[in-house]
């Protein structure tokens, strides 16, 4: 029962009594927190005080002749401070007296009793806690001075000042610097090295610059080496930061070396075996003043370099620890000593591919950056049956430095070879020689490819260059927006810029970064060169400068590609001649060749443009009709790059592609083409060859946006009124769903293709002076923007939809074929457009089988049912009743019922004609029952019963059971009963709660499913008395009715509901009674699940207005 209506002039003054009695009652609590603090303060100074008098009265006792000496010597106590505000200090570690450890145990004491007086405020106190870490020696010493009873017992100064006479014993000022001075690097690091020199010169009276020289003495031969090419400090302390940052630039260095080479010595497979030579002796190479190939200004070793580098075990080439060149004690016939290399193991080796008709071979190649050609062992060339062709003069193989090596004359070379690296494919014609392994050496850096127009332009390895460079984020301009910029446009000219990239200057100083090497020499490049990772960004940039007027309005420039575009030939020739002089005037120039002016219909970046459309290259088509069908993860990947650039074409592209994209996933399998991804990729192959022409958008005109979203998939078209008044595409789309996406409801996911289309297209849709119209085949979404009830997710999209001026038209699923299917390209088989049921299939995992219903089901074939049988209920045989009756009472699901609940319960599903006669006497013999339960007598009427709810949950009652065991942590239950339905809800709880406790967890297991109710009745519990629950129900609208008091009746249906939950609890845990909590789920979908008696329906029934199926025969058709 609710009371009356309050005014809000009442409202607002019980609101402002209740701030008014919070601020005192705030004002209260820091009263009460300073008090706190001042008696804390007290009892501190009270235990300081006691402790002082503790040690007076000993010293009167003991020392009677120096009382004067040791009152002076007293310390007052320290003034108390807060134990909050005192920082934590760790005790230092235990000390047996050994190992010269005494100044740093008594620095930490000195940091404890300074930093936490309050807790060892006498000398009595610290010299306790000093004993206390004693062990061994040390022990046994302190002990024999407390023994004495002298002032060291009483004064902590003198204490430790025996201590340190006892086991201390410093080093003399000698010692220490003859160990300063002998102190060497070694095998440690420079950053272990100073951190033993800085403990030392502290301990001694050298300068700065002796410091400094002993500790550039101490360092290692290695580290001396690399810091003699450098300007030293001449400080101490510049010094060592220098030395810090070399060794570490050298670990840094020798680490990456070490994972390089291992790296490189990993052994690649082969297809067809090469040649296996015996190794031969490594190449003697005669050492001059030309330093070693590759070496750009390299010299020549001194003589004590080299002796040097030979007696610390250093390369003798470039004095690296990894590897060793060997010096032969024998002269070669200059004069200078030669050098025998170890094989290497920095060698850059590929694994490549011979691609020779349907064989593809994989060997490993050599990458030589300084070889002049491409060469290929002559056994190897047999081996696998290239063919080769006589050269008109036979070519000797030479050295960088000119001598001839030991190889003869090459006569032949291999005809083009197909080659591919990576991604990369090469036709390579091989000189063949005598080679070792690996048995082909790939030369040449640098290399020309063929432009589109049978030129020849330079390419150039840059990647290692290209990792080092930050790179430049300007963008390229996307090439939708060209097209779409076209809308009647009917004159076309395309103009292609000569030279491109070399028309941008390096830097000057920069020049270095850019070099390359060729048979001819070293160069390097003064304007940018193709194949650096900022040149498309810069170039861009810088073409976007000279154009910037015009981008937009009558031109559009794609790096060195430019498109103008008019609509009559008036303003075309006007246009062209603009761009023109302007590019003159910046000494930019066009290849003739390329250009094409004043076309209807012209070539433009992939795409064929006109005044009707656009449509794709016929010349790229003809690559799609004969591409063969991928055999591995990079072809696939090839052809899918290739399909998403012309996706805007292909009506379900995305649904189309799947088969194809699941199998660009991460997978440790080998690649293998489905059944399914050869019909995908088939079928793309058909759709570009037929794709229609997309005509140009013209905003000036109402689009038609056709939406449909199957269970997987998204698909949309965009869509205007050509002159002949049907419409005609501009542009396809689709998407796929995620998981999450997928689990949406059937409107929610008709809605989310509805805003990812106006995502698509928002360009063109938002803003336009005329509504544009979306077609969708789900009618409920035609009022979506008039609903005035919305879940969140739907929320924020009708947000969204504010934006755009449109409105939902309902079109059924056959009248929207195009969008409906795009949508539903993903799925493998075609469906029927059928209503979708509101919970979306995917998320049944499976339908609840019962093993007792599949043997009534099959015990039908010996014993028909009879005729009577109701209708959806299956007749149980005789030999099967008993396994019926222990199902419908004795389990978790129901829960050991009385008598009229156990047969409502078994009577939803079977059914025989003695069911009721034979549910009496199974529950009245049932010896669980017997010993949980307690016997039931209706009791006399209420004389005022609680008035009848008119809903559910609009009143509820709520109670705890207590004095539980411990289970899960947990000891009381939280029984909420809606007074209506009867449904209850059960919360296991680690103890009895506060007001505030009981309020969040009405608001989270009440509210959060059922929304506020108008009435809570409780019992006169400390949580519900409380002046928090009083105002926690006042706020929400909630009426608070606290029974009687000694009268539990007033609140029966808890107790009720209480009784029911400790008669389940008892059969189900009478065993193992901490194993409550694990049944209390069933408890309550027990009680929910039968039938009430007051209600005649169960609370699920009530509340929702089915009851749950249980088994698969009861679900409905």
């Amino acid at each position: 029962m609710s009371g009356p209506e309050m005014v809000p002039a009442d409202l607002e003054h019980l609101w402002g009594v209740i701030q008014q009695q919070s601020g005192e009652i705030m004002s209260l609590r820091q009263e009460l927190v300073g008090l706190r603090a001042e008696v804390n303060a007290l009892r501190t100074e009270t235990a300081s005080l006691r402790t002082e008098c503790g040690v007076l009265q000993s010293d009167l006792t003991a020392l009677q002749s120096n009382y004067d000496d040791l009152a002076a010597a007293q310390i007052a106590p320290a003034e108390p401070v807060r134990p909050a505000l005192q920082p934590k200090i760790a005790l230092p570690d235990k000390w047996d007296g050994s190992g010269g450890r005494c100044d740093v145990f008594l620095t930490n004491l000195s940091l404890l009793f300074e930093f936490q007086p309050a807790r060892y405020p006498s000398d009595r106190s610290r010299i306790a806690l000093l004993i206390s870490l004693l062990t061994g020696q040390a022990a046994e010493w302190a002990a024999a001075v407390l023994k004495a009873d002298g002032i060291a017992a009483y004064s902590y100064p003198e204490f430790t000042t025996q201590l340190r006479a006892a086991f201390q014993h410093p080093e003399s000022e000698v010692e220490v610097d003859s160990r300063l001075y002998h102190l060497r690097q070694g095998e440690r690091s420079v950053s272990q090295y100073t951190t033993d020199f800085r403990t030392l010169a502290v301990q001694t009276q050298w300068s700065d610059a002796a410091l400094r020289t002993a500790f550039y003495e101490g360092l290692s031969t290695r580290l001396k080496d690399e810091l003699a090419v450098r300007e030293l400090p001449a400080t101490l302390e510049g010094m060592i930061q220098l030395a810090l940052r070399v060794d570490q630039r050298m670990g840094h260095t020798t680490k990456r070396s070490t994972l390089r080479h291992r790296h490189l010595d990993q052994p690649f497979t082969h297809a067809v075996a090469a040649p296996s030579p015996p190794p031969p002796a490594a190449p003697e190479a005669h050492s001059s003043g030309a330093g070693e190939p590759m070496q750009i200004g390299r010299t020549s070793l001194t003589a004590a370099e080299r002796a040097r580098r030979y007696r610390e075990g250093l390369c003798a080439y470039c004095a690296s620890p990894d590897h060793h060149h060997q010096v032969k004690r024998g002269r070669s016939s200059s004069g200078s000593a030669t050098f025998k290399s170890y094989p290497a193991v920095s060698r850059l080796l590929l694994q490549v591919l011979i691609l020779m008709g349907h064989q593809r071979i994989v060997t490993t190649a050599f990458v030589d950056s300084g070889a002049a050609g491409n060469f290929i062992d002559q056994a190897y060339a047999a081996q696998l049956g290239i063919e080769t062709e006589v050269l008109s003069q036979p070519l000797k193989i030479t050295a960088i430095d000119g001598r001839p090596l030991n190889f003869s004359p090459v006569t032949q070379r291999t005809k083009e070879v197909h080659l591919q690296i990576d991604n990369h494919f090469e036709k390579i014609h091989f000189h063949v020689t005598k080679i070792t392994s690996p048995p082909i050496i790939l030369g040449h850096p640098s290399s020309v490819s063929d432009s589109q127009h049978m030129g020849l332009r330079p390419c150039v390895d840059y990647r290692g260059l290209n990792q080092l460079t930050i790179k430049n984020r300007h963008p390229l301009p996307l090439t939708n927006t060209a097209l779409d910029a076209l809308s009647g446009a009917r004159f076309f000219t395309k103009l292609d810029l000569r030279s491109a990239y070399n028309l941008v200057r390096i830097r000057e100083g920069d020049e270095w970064k850019t070099a390359f090497i060729t048979p001819t020499g070293h160069y390097e490049t003064l304007v940018m060169p193709f194949g650096l990772c900022n040149s498309p960004s810069v170039f861009q940039q810088f073409i976007n400068d000279v154009l910037r007027d015009m981008l937009g309005r009558w031109c559009y420039a794609y790096l060195d590609d430019i498109l103008v575009y008019s609509k009559t030939l008036e303003e075309h020739t006007q246009h062209v001649r603009a761009v023109l002089r302007r590019l003159l005037a910046h000494q930019l120039y066009c290849k003739l060749e390329k250009c094409a002016f004043h076309q209807h219909t012209t070539t433009f970046l992939g795409f064929v443009i006109s005044s009707q459309g656009v449509a794709m290259d016929p010349q790229k088509l003809e690559a799609v009709r004969s591409w063969p069908l991928p055999t591995s993860l990079k072809q696939l990947q090839r052809f899918l790059g290739f399909a998403n650039f012309y996706r805007r074409f292909i009506q379900g592209f995305s649904a189309t592609a799947a088969p194809l994209t699941a199998l660009t996933k991460p997978s440790r399998g080998e690649f293998q083409l489905t059944p399914e991804a050869i019909q995908a990729f088939k079928k793309l192959c058909l759709l570009f060859t037929t794709a229609p022409v997309l005509i140009h958008p013209n905003p000036t005109k109402p689009f038609v946006v056709e939406v449909d979203a199957s269970d997987v998939g998204v698909g949309a078209v965009l869509s205007q009124r050509g002159p002949d008044e049907k419409l005609h595409p501009c542009s396809f789309f689709s998407r796929k769903f995620n998981p999450t996406q997928q689990r949406y409801g059937v409107g929610d996911r008709e809605l989310l293709a509805i805003k990812w289309a106006l995502e698509e297209w928002r360009h063109w849709l938002q803003g336009g002076s005329d509504p544009f119209t979306v077609w969708t085949d789900h009618q409920n979404l035609t009022v979506i923007r008039q609903t005035k009830q919305l879940n969140p997710r739907q929320a924020r999209w009708a947000l969204f939809f504010e934006h755009f001026n449109f409105h939902l038209s309902y079109r059924p699923g056959s009248k929207n074929a195009k969008a409906d299917a795009i949508s539903r390209q993903h799925q493998r088989d075609t469906t029927s457009s059928e209503p979708a049921p509101v919970l979306p299939p995917h998320i049944i995992l499976a339908p609840l089988q019962w093993g007792l219903e599949e043997r009534v089901r099959q015990s039908h074939s010996l014993e028909p049912p009879p005729p009577e049988t109701p209708a959806g209920r299956l007749f149980v045989p005789d030999h099967l009743r008993k396994e019926v009756l222990q199902w419908g009472h004795d389990s978790a699901l129901a829960g050991h019922q009385g008598v009229q609940r156990t047969i409502s319960f078994i009577d939803r599903a079977f059914w025989w004609r003695t069911l009721r006669r034979d549910v009496q006497e199974y529950v009245q013999a049932c010896n669980i029952c017997a010993r949980s339960k307690t016997a039931n007598s209706p009791s006399t009427g209420e004389l005022q019963p609680l008035p009848i709810p008119k809903r559910p949950w609009s009143h509820i009652s709520v109670d705890f059971v207590t004095g539980l065991p411990d289970s899960q942590g947990k000891n009381t239950i939280l029984t909420i009963v809606d007074r209506f339905s009867k449904a209850v809800h059960l919360v296991a709880l680690t103890g009895l709660p506060s007001a505030k406790t009981t309020a969040e967890l009405i608001l989270e297991h009440v509210v959060r499913l059922h929304g506020f109710p108008k009435d809570i009745v409780s019992d006169r519990g400390p949580q519900f008395t409380a002046k928090f629950w009083q105002a926690f129900c006042r706020l929400v609208g909630t009426t608070s009715s606290l029974s009687s008091g000694f009268h539990p009746q007033t609140n029966s249906q808890t107790e009720r509901a209480n009784q029911q939950l400790e008669r389940f609890l008892r059969c189900f845990a009478s065993e193992h009674q901490r194993s409550w909590a694990s049944y209390l789920v069933w408890a309550e979908l027990s009680n929910n699940l039968h039938t009430s008696t007051a209600t005649g329906l169960s609370p699920f029934e009530v509340c929702y207005g089915f009851q749950p199926p249980i088994f698969e025969h009861q679900e409905p058709e």
